[in-house]
């Protein structure tokens, strides 16, 4: 039956109320698309294609909120003020109405209803607030996802008529909820209600949170803070990558500008991406939407000596309320979260270990042969397995290292850390030598992270040993450098996840350097005078140290006493002294302590010395370093300052004098001479001999002959 004019006009009324409900769903993006119904809307044509145009825009309403503006469908439609366009929003149409349907309901042929709740066709998942198509949920086509640009904008075309569902199927980050999903019917009529509009144009919106702001302190040793170190600023890509970012995500820049005369496709001017720290050590980022960042270190600036950590990443995320987490630490978008991040520093320091009563010092004074023994503190970092190279040289200077003496000891300064775990050469530097630590390894070096360890070995001080204070007034003494070897960067290895560092060249190991630790040795010049300043040559002493008791080759008790030497103390012989036709004899290599010059052989007509001679050597000696210089990837510590530097000559002598150029002025003095034997002397006592024989026997005669007339 052929329907007449007043049945066609009563369905296209409901038709366009319909519509008019479907347009205003998608007003639920502030503000959507509506429909304005006219009876005098001419015939729709279904074979004719549209367009979806969508103009994404972040928009945070203040309070009271502004009324919404009704949307038109059309181009050109006015925006709340501050709405900026929002780039990446993806969006995915779903056909849930053809054309021939869609044009039977509009053109009063078929009065079926159309679509107009989405829960029918969508669902929201409770905790990412995301929607999704029902499954089950019919469908004719669904149109592959497009993403808006930098203008907001994206566009789908060449759509047939029909009705579409429109979801949002990506969101940016910094979106706090997802727009609602809402139809749009291609075509509908004119705001005028003059025609029909196959380009469609709406203007969903979306609210934001941003972060508050996230500081990153640097500190080195102690609680100092670190200037000039460099960071970027990356985030977490879908495929679990990390990119640099330039700007926040309100568009501001990143660091410094790139350059101030050029905007990027959103019209922001970029920054470097290149953070640095401050005086107090701090940089700082903010409008930050939700998802994972992390800081990258990529330089030290002027803190050398520092490692820097270019495979660690300081990881914090924001979430979709702006909530910003780092580790156990949560702070809102209105406060301020704080992150604290310590370089390591290395360190090396070396000593002796001297007798009591000061085992440990930078200085200390020992004799040619002596045994010296050093200590080396190595303040090991936290990241030491992560370092490829980790080693330590030891050059002595006129000593001479001991083979099989060197031991690792960990912090306690009594557990050994195994051999196994380093490689010693003690064949370089020349007596000296290298200890190269495997960072890696199991019971090794790694179990001392963040403390110290201690090297210690002996050295004996050879006959080349710089003497104090007479050799060119050299107050420097005989100084075992130690250095450190240790990589200063940490570059990350294995899948390349963005990390700015990767495939930069691993620097040159950097170097401290000690030479603080001197051992000192003093000379003794003696002079040999008789009577009238006579110079005695060839005379002989021997000189013996008092030594610790039980000193190998040590005499003491009678075997001292028969020397003239305190037999309660013990004794060691340094050397016997000849004096030269000049009466001179010097002798060399000698620490400070109680020496006694022992006489032995004298020249002819002069008596021995009734006693040793003591000699009480007590040189006072006072160093002091200067700051430690740094040039060239070197630290050098121990370096002396001459000028407020020295080694003050001092020395008790008994029976004798003592100068500036500690000479030991002895005099020896004639005692009773006896005659030559073989000389007139001798032949001259024979006749007085002789004659007092001859008188003896004269008298024994005559005394004979008296008892004998009175017998």
């Amino acid at each position: 039956m052929k329907k007449t004019a007043t049945s066609n006009k009563k369905p296209f009324g409901k038709v366009m109320l319909t519509l008019l409900m479907c347009l205003i769903m998608a007003v639920g993006a502030l503000p959507g698309v509506s429909v304005k119904a006219t009876s005098t809307a001419p015939v729709m044509d279904p074979s004719q294609t549209g367009s979806i145009t969508i103009h994404k825009y972040e928009y945070n309403a203040p309070n009271p909120s502004p009324t919404p503006i009704a949307g038109t469908g059309e181009a050109g439609q006015a925006v709340p003020e501050g709405a900026k366009a929002l780039e990446g929003a993806g969006f995915t149409l779903y056909k849930i109405v053809g054309k021939n349907a869609i044009a039977n309901y509009y053109n009063g042929i078929t009065p079926e209803p159309l679509p107009t709740d989405i829960n029918d066709y969508c669902e929201q998942d409770a905790t990412t607030k995301r929607w999704k198509l029902k499954s089950g949920a019919s469908t004719l086509a669904t149109i592959t996802e497009q993403k808006t640009d930098a203008s907001g904008e994206t566009k789908f075309e060449d759509l047939e008529a029909g009705i579409y569902l429109v979801i949002e199927t990506t969101t940016p980050d910094k979106v706090t909820t997802p727009v609602t999903p809402f139809f749009v019917s291609i075509p509908m009529t004119k705001s005028t209600g003059s025609g029909w509009l196959y380009d469609v144009h709406v203007y969903p919106k979306n609210a934001t949170t941003y972060s508050g702001d996230i500081e990153l302190k640097k500190l080195g040793t102690g609680t100092n803070t670190l200037t000039g170190v460099t960071f970027v600023l990356q985030k977490e890509k879908d495929d679990g990558t990390y990119q640099t970012l330039y700007n926040n995500d309100k568009g501001d820049p990143i660091g410094p500008l790139k350059d101030p005369e050029v905007t990027n496709s959103a019209g922001h001017k970029e920054g470097t991406g290149v953070l640095t720290t401050g005086n107090d050590g701090c940089i700082k980022v903010n409008g930050l939407s939700q998802g994972t960042y992390r800081f990258v270190e990529t330089g030290l600036g002027p803190n050398y000596g520092y490692i820097l950590d270019g495979a660690t990443g300081y990881e914090f995320t924001v979430d979709a309320s702006g909530q910003a987490t780092y580790q156990t630490t949560t702070t809102t978008n209105e406060e301020t979260l704080e992150i604290e991040v310590t370089n390591e520093k290395p360190d090396v320091e070396k000593k002796i270990k001297n007798p009591t009563p000061s085992p440990m010092a930078y200085t200390g004074d020992y004799t040619v042969g002596d045994t010296v023994t050093y200590q080396i503190a190595v303040d090991v970092p936290k990241n030491v397995e992560n370092l490829g190279d980790f080693r330590i040289e030891d050059t002595p200077n006129n000593l001479k290292y001991t083979s099989n003496t060197l031991k690792v000891y960990k912090a306690d300064g009594t557990t050994e850390i195994a051999a196994s775990t380093y490689t010693l050469n003690e064949s370089a530097p020349a007596n000296g030598f290298t200890i190269t630590f495997t960072t890696g390894a199991e019971n090794g070096i790694k179990e001392s992270a963040g403390e110290q360890i201690f090297i210690e070995y002996k050295a004996v001080l050879q006959n080349t040993a710089i003497l104090n204070p007479n050799d060119d007034d050299n107050i420097g003494g005989n100084v075992n450098k130690v250095e450190l070897f240790y990589s200063n960067e940490i570059r990350p290895t294995g899948t390349d996840d963005g990390n700015p560092n990767y495939g930069t060249p691993t620097p040159t190991p950097y170097v401290i350097e000690d030479s603080g630790a001197r051992v000192y040795s003093f000379k003794i010049n003696i002079l040999k005078t008789g009577d009238n300043s006579a110079k005695l040559a060839g005379v002989k002493f021997d000189l013996y140290r008092e030594v610790a008791s039980g000193t190998d080759g040590s005499i003491t008790g009678d075997d001292a006493k028969a020397l003239g030497l305190d037999s309660t103390k013990s004794w060691e012989k340094v050397q016997t002294l000849t004096t030269d036709s000049n009466g001179e004899v010097g002798t060399t290599g000698l620490a400070n302590g109680t020496y006694y010059l022992v006489e032995t052989e004298t020249n002819a007509g002069y008596n021995l010395l009734s006693k040793p001679v003591k000699v009480e050597l007590e040189f006072a000696y006072n160093i002091v370093t200067v700051t430690p210089a740094i040039a060239a990837g070197r630290t050098t510590k121990g370096t002396l300052d001459e000028e407020n530097s020295y080694v003050t000559p001092g020395v008790s002598i008994d029976d004798a004098t003592a100068t500036n150029s500690i000479e030991v002025n002895i005099k020896n003095s004639k005692g009773f001479t006896l005659p030559t034997t073989g000389g007139a002397g001798g032949f001259l006592f024979t006749l007085v001999g002789c004659g007092i024989m001859i008188v003896g026997i004269v008298i024994f005669h005559r005394t004979r002959n008296k008892k004998a007339e009175n017998a």
